[in-house]
């Protein structure tokens, strides 16, 4: 249980400490930090993730990647700024990671269950 949700519990911790610590472009990272658990959310309530890899599924699904975007444009300004500190560039490293681990989640929960042993 800790390998599937990790990801979405390390988001928002991360981007509400990225926030805090005045991260380039923070407020866009907080909200890019809010999505994945929201899509687990709502993707667990309508029942989107045992039902196959058709467009009609991912697409609900397809705002997690899209989330990807924020804390990559305040990865870009903050390595264009060299007077930030290592903090807020690891901070945003965490975050990423984190991100792309729920992403990984979510892909492998579609398909007939998990990564489609039940196809």
């Amino acid at each position: 249980m800790v390998f599937l949700l990790g990801g979405f519990v390390a988001c928002l911790p991360l981007s509400m400490l990225a926030f805090w610590k005045r991260v380039p472009l923070r407020g866009i990272v907080l909200f890019s930090g809010i999505i994945p658990p929201v899509v687990l959310g709502y993707s667990t309530f309508f029942n989107l993730l045992v039902r196959g890899r058709e467009l009609s599924q991912l697409a609900p699904l397809s705002p997690i990647i899209i989330a990807v975007i924020g804390p990559l444009m305040a990865l870009k300004a903050i390595k264009g700024n060299e007077q930030n500190g290592k903090l807020r560039l690891r901070l945003i490293q965490l975050l990423l990671v984190a991100q792309l681990w729920a992403i990984l989640v979510l892909w492998l929960a579609t398909n007939s269950g998990f990564m489609g042993a039940n196809a």
